[in-house]
């Protein structure tokens, strides 16, 4: 009898998406699962995808004992029950290739078309005309599915699979169809696989061209169909495009896979090795992460099931669903591609996946060879606005009394000795005109200036039209740094890439790997006076907000990974509101210690209520305005502002 789906809906996941690749070990493929380390010479592409991405270093798909081990010798590999194993939870002996057909085991194309609360439908795609039939393409191994051809009616039809071309021979790269369900979003289990021109395995005998770089006619050295492989995910998973870009006719450019309403994995999965590469994408993954935990096929087949409210079918049941995979930190996502994505160099990767903009800090230079200072200095990041650099990456479309709030997750980092990395959003201001500002405040190592009426003497002064002011949470040689450092920049640099900028950060968060990194309503106009207060900017100084830019920076790092989920501006707010897990002492973040401002460890006290009173009823362009006391921001010092103070008062910030 089929087991009967629980009533749920989908945990993790609303779509999975397979890619069944064949034959290759994981070092073949993924080295040790770090892009640095990543066979890179033969797999630039799918290196690329590790930072963005989770993959399990002891995935087993060979037989494995009782325990967990699995075996070492290939006389007892799965092949064609492999496919078996990883949709029915079969036990390996159940059928080898050329018997894996006419099965009875009930699987999961059985339970996705039964389900009912909620209702489900999955898909399967065999590319051109299906050649290794059964072997490859579980639907045509079991009696229930092996009938449901709709390759005729694909558009309409679900449960059931479809042949992308029936005439082609293995070479044809075709995948019309699967982009058309993924641009569709019907089915929530689909299926893939290519043929063995394209899958790792290889073929002398499917029509393979060898002048293709996606084809691979050896069948007996399979290692050497490694590249073609790659450059054949390359194909079908960016198109013409690019990691950050993909073409909209590919997988990674597809709606199920870009939208924020989807929340879809893309499971790239190999069969048939003592430990096989397998690759997990999407926002629901812990991106960056290796897996050392022991998993195999039935692993698989348990998440899947486990996800979507389904009884674990045979073997499954005492497997693993690879939980360690995913992050519980999945909220409303809402990045798009009207934000610029912005990795530096090509070693990083920054992808956006259903509304989330996923990213992967990576420095192989320093994890191969060593490095340090600017050389050594990576960053990830999404941009939208105009910037110092002269970058335009649309425009920037900000309410009046701004606030920001931003929800991202820090999710993995392997750092060296000297490392140091931070998560951050910039806020780039473009002022009415050049001013000039002294960097003697904080950065005592770069300057002896001093700021006279306005007036910068010595070394160090700066004069510039822009500031780009940050919040971080960082991390220096491994230890976060304090809530309420501060630090002073100019960026500018001989070869004039930059303009001189008046550069400000402050710390005001600790995060640590798999923690939410939250801000709620954070006024913009706060960030600006604490880093104009900080230069000796005046604090009335007009300027605009022209652009934002998220993400990640690190020095001498090996990985660093976050998933950046929701970014928004709102007006009229009146005070910071901090979010959890992360916990920030809000007081400093009114700016109601107006004496001390940005300064750690004050308290609002008597000093900042008389300086409270004696601006009380100015205004902006009236010389006794203080726009510290302005708390409320709307350019006058009124009873808000007053009782703001007051609420505050007696705080140590």
């Amino acid at each position: 009898m089929l087991p009967k789906a629980r009533s749920t809906t989908p945990a993790l996941f609303d779509h999975v998406v397979f890619i069944a690749m064949e034959n290759e070990g994981f070092s073949s493929v993924l080295g040790n699962g770090t892009q640095s380390n990543c066979a890179s010479q033969i797999t630039l592409f799918i290196c690329s995808l590790l930072p963005v991405g989770s993959t399990a270093s002891n995935y087993c798909s060979w037989y494995f004992a009782s325990d967990g081990t699995c075996h070492s010798s290939s006389s007892m590999h799965c092949s064609a029950a492999c496919y078996t194993m990883v949709t029915s939870g079969a036990d390996i002996t159940t059928c080898s290739d050329g018997t894996c057909n006419n099965l009875s085991n009930t699987n999961i194309f059985d339970q996705i078309a039964s389900a009912t609360n909620p209702t489900l439908q999955w898909k399967g795609f065999c590319e051109d005309n299906c050649p290794r039939g059964s072997d490859h393409f579980p639907p045509l191994q079991y009696t229930s599915s092996s009938s449901s051809d709709c390759t005729a009616t694909y558009q309409t039809s679900e449960n059931c699979f479809v042949k992308t071309c029936t005439t082609c021979t293995g070479s044809a790269v075709k995948d019309d169809q699967l982009i058309y369900e993924l641009g569709h979003g019907h089915a929530n289990y689909i299926w893939f696989t290519p043929t063995d021109c394209h899958n790792m395995h290889g073929s002398s005998t499917e029509g393979c061209s060898s002048s293709s770089n996606t084809d691979c006619t050896s069948s007996s050295v399979q290692t050497a169909c490694i590249p073609y492989g790659d450059n054949y995910l390359k194909q079908i998973l960016v198109g013409g495009g690019t990691l950050a870009s993909p073409d909209s006719n590919s997988i990674l450019g597809s709606t199920l896979l870009t939208s924020p309403s989807y929340r879809t994995l893309l499971y790239i999965w190999w069969d048939e090795n003592q430990f096989s590469p397998n690759l997990q994408l999407g926002k629901i993954i812990n991106s960056g992460l290796i897996s050392n935990a022991a998993s195999n096929e039935y692993s698989t087949l348990h998440m899947v099931e486990s996800n979507f409210g389904l009884s674990a079918l045979a073997n499954a049941a005492s497997a693993s669903t690879m939980s360690d995979l995913f992050t519980s930190l999945s909220p409303t996502a809402n990045f798009d591609n009207t934000w610029f994505l912005n990795p530096s160099p090509a070693s990083g990767s920054v992808v956006l996946l259903n509304g989330a903009a996923v990213t992967g800090l990576v420095s192989p230079d320093c994890y191969n060879f060593g490095c340090s200072g600017s050389s050594a200095t990576y960053y990830d990041t999404v941009q939208k606005g105009s910037f110092p650099w002269g970058s335009i990456h649309g425009a920037l479309s900000v309410p009046n009394n701004a606030s920001v709030s931003i929800n991202t997750a820090l999710l993995s980092a392997t750092r060296l000795s000297n490392s140091r990395y931070h998560l951050f959003i910039a806020l780039y201001y473009q002022l009415g005109s050049a001013v000039t500002g002294c960097n003697r405040v904080l950065d005592q190592a770069n300057g002896s200036c001093t700021m006279t009426n306005g007036q910068c003497t010595g070394t160090g002064c700066t004069t510039s039209q822009w500031f780009d002011s940050q919040i971080r949470v960082e991390n220096i040689g491994g230890a976060n740094s304090a809530i309420g450092t501060q630090d002073t920049y100019d960026p500018n640099d001989a070869s004039g890439t930059y303009t001189h900028v008046f550069g400000y950060d402050e710390v005001f968060a600790q995060t640590n790997v798999g923690q939410a990194f939250t801000v709620v309503n954070f006024r913009t106009d706060v960030l600006f006076q604490r880093a104009a207060k900080v230069w000796g900017v005046s604090l009335a100084t007009a300027k605009t907000l022209v652009g934002v830019e998220i993400g990640l920076e690190g020095y001498d790092v090996e990985t660093v990974s976050a998933t950046l989920f929701s970014f928004s501006f709102s007006s009229g707010v009146t005070q910071y509101q901090p979010g959890l897990p992360v916990t920030v002492t809000d007081c400093r973040f009114a700016d109601t210690d107006l004496v001390d401002g940005a300064n750690q460890g004050k308290t609002v006290d008597i000093v900042d209520a008389a300086t409270m009173a004696s601006a009380f009823g100015s205004k902006i362009g009236q010389s006794s305005y203080e726009p510290l006391a302005d708390t409320a921001q709307i350019g006058k010092i009124d009873i808000v502002d007053a009782a703001i103070v007051a609420y505050y008062f007696d705080r140590t910030c």
